[in-house]
């Protein structure tokens, strides 16, 4: 359990592979920390919605209780993101050295790699929702909602912006 926890947290926040013991180990408190806290909420959660969905409640009472129980849950994974963020960036255990230029290059290309794939990935993951939604919302064709073309240019500035922000984000952590 503790070297998957750790390789889901160095893959989520971009950590450097090679870290020694005192880096692993802040990373795993930490981590650990913030998932047991959500998961412990997630149980809790679980077992209050059985509650809802068993009782006698009115059908449009469940759907509102459930459509809060999973904006707080939302709002609880960013707290976990956020939290395991700010733990990680305090500790300096995001930063990679770059020993020589060549090294430096490498980082750069692999930070660069980094921001297209999350630009990439951005893009599909937003225009999937945006097509599901309004096909599935409005009386429109599935082709027509995937080729509205003010949805398609919002979708690749935006992407294009997530991409910037994740180069940019991985470059300030490569120390020459």
């Amino acid at each position: 359990m503790k070297k998957l926890l750790l390789k889901v947290i160095k893959y989520e926040f971009g950590l450097p592979s090679k870290m020694d013991e005192y880096q692993q180990a802040e990373l795993y408190k930490s981590g650990f920390y913030a998932f047991a806290y959500y998961f412990i909420f997630s149980f809790i959660e679980v077992l209050a919605m059985s509650i809802v969905i068993i009782s006698s409640f009115p059908d449009d009472l469940k759907i509102n209780i459930f459509s809060i129980l999973i904006m707080v849950n939302l709002f609880l994974i960013l707290l976990v993101g956020f939290y395991l963020t700010h733990r990680i960036k305090m500790s300096r255990i995001d930063l990679v050295d770059a020993n020589d230029k060549l090294s430096y290059q490498d980082l750069i290309r692999r930070a660069r790699r980094q921001g297209i794939i999350s630009g990439i990935l951005f893009l599909l993951f937003t225009r999937l929702y945006e097509v599901i939604g309004i096909a599935l919302s409005d009386d429109v064709s599935f082709i027509s909602a995937f080729l509205n073309p003010r949805l398609n240019i919002i979708s690749i500035v935006f992407s294009i912006v997530v991409g910037m922000a994740t180069y940019f984000r991985q470059k300030k952590k490569i120390q020459k």
